[in-house]
Formats: structure tokens, C-alpha cells, sequence
């Protein structure tokens, strides 16, 4: 009869099931287990920090209408700032002119 050559391989149900040997030690199931939990830390602490950035990030386009509206406020005070000053100026410069003339007939 032609039998199959034995590979190690074994089409038993019961040896293809997984299983735990005594043969791996302790120490690297314990590092394995250790290195899954910070694994699960990580992204835990990674899903909070995209979360602060998200938060972070949809509070911009407020803040940029807000810095618009500020330029413009800005723009406007200069606006008067200088309108002020060549007001001042001018008052100025008649006020001197003023005092020019009463000094010359005293």
C-alpha cells in the first residue's frame, strides 16, 4: 500500500489544537504580557492626546474671527489715532501762532 510519508505535520483534530507547553518559560510569558498591557497604555494615552489636539483644533476658526475683527479694530483706532494728532497739531500750530502775534505788539 502507498502510505503518506510522516512530514510532522499531523491531521489529528487533537494535536492542531492550540496549546500551552511547560517547555516556554515563565519569565517570557510575564515580559510578553507586560509588553501587551504597555502597548494598551500607549494607545490609551495616545487617544488622549488626540483628543487635546482635536479639542485644541476646533477652537481655531473662532480664534481667527476674533483676531479679525481685533485687526480691524486696531485699523480703526489708528485711523483716529492720527486724526487726533494732526487735530492736536493743528490747534497747535494756531496756538503758536497766536502767541506769535501778542508777543509782537507787546
Amino acid at each position: 500500500m502507498n502510505q503518506i510519508p510522516d512530514d510532522g505535520v499531523s491531521n489529528d483534530p487533537q494535536t492542531q489544537r492550540w496549546h500551552l507547553d511547560r517547555r516556554i518559560p515563565v519569565a517570557q510569558l510575564t515580559f510578553i504580557g507586560l509588553q501587551c498591557l504597555a502597548m494598551v497604555w500607549w494607545a490609551a494615552k495616545m487617544d488622549s492626546r488626540v483628543e487635546i489636539l482635536e479639542h485644541g483644533f476646533a477652537s481655531v476658526p473662532a480664534r481667527l474671527e476674533t483676531v479679525a475683527r481685533l485687526e480691524v479694530k486696531v485699523d480703526y483706532l489708528s485711523q483716529q489715532l492720527a486724526e487726533v494728532r494732526t487735530a492736536a497739531q493743528a490747534q497747535l500750530d494756531d496756538l503758536k501762532k497766536a502767541i506769535g502775534e501778542i508777543n509782537k505788539h507787546h
